[in-house]
């Protein structure tokens, strides 16, 4: 029972909320929702709960039977949406990084720094080249994609390890009260451009992290960059 617990993403992403919720003594109260239909990683798309990468695969081999499966907000969502390639970008990135600095990246230990170098001069997409029984293809994915960022492992323990900000993405302009609440926090409240001037250390250096993420989304999916919090990144 307990490894079919753990042998499941979602159940461990749960696990892992309910144990930062009481170690910190909230009052929040944990409802688990069993997931129904389709696992996780299953490529096949049924009809009824269809997983994300069902609904990835077929939207990318253009499957007709999409259409009558998803809702149709869904659909006209997904039709909408910027699909980006960071391959790329992510290959540039390797090619542009010294082998001393990736090996400090989170997960990228016992020599796969140089795996990754040789990976990024393949045509091949990084996952398909280094994904095997010992490195996960969402392994290969975080590590790549921290590099892109210039996200290393001592400044996520010093993210850990230190008070950040309350940043919201968006807000239904009639839940308002809901940014009254948040603004009472111990922690900033970042809703507007100005507000970054409250930030300062490890927590003005995330908040660039953040930007430039959104930054580098614009640039990839040919979107004008809409957000007015811009702030000079440090590296």
């Amino acid at each position: 029972m307990q490894e079919n617990l753990l042998s499941s993403p979602n159940n461990l992403l749960g696990l892992e909320y309910a144990t930062a919720i009481v170690s910190t003594n909230t009052n929040i109260e944990i409802l688990p929702v069993a997931r129904v239909g389709s696992k996780y990683h299953d490529k096949q798309l049924h009809e009824q709960f269809p997983s994300a990468t069902a609904i990835r695969k077929a939207y990318a081999e253009k499957r007709e039977n999409l259409q009558e499966i998803l809702p149709k907000s869904l659909y006209s969502a997904l039709e909408n949406a910027n699909i980006i390639n960071l391959s790329i970008a992510e290959k540039i990135a390797l090619l542009n990084v010294d082998l001393k600095t990736l090996a400090t990246t989170l997960d990228c230990g016992e020599g796969l720094e140089n795996a990754f170098k040789k990976a990024a001069l393949s045509p091949e997409p990084l996952e398909a080249t280094l994904t095997s029984a010992r490195y996960t293809a969402s392994r290969i994915r975080r590590i790549a994609l921290q590099n892109l960022l210039g996200i290393r492992k001592p400044f996520i323990f010093e993210c850990l390890s230190a008070p950040l900000y309350l940043r919201p993405l968006a807000y239904k302009a009639e839940r308002k009260d809901v940014l009254s609440v948040l603004a009472e926090s111990q922690l900033p409240f970042l809703s507007q451009g100005k507000d970054k001037e409250l930030l300062e250390g490890v927590a003005a250096k995330s908040l660039a992290v953040d930007i430039f993420a959104e930054e580098l989304y614009a640039v990839l999916s040919q979107k004008i960059y809409p957000n007015k919090t811009i702030v000079k990144r440090t590296r």
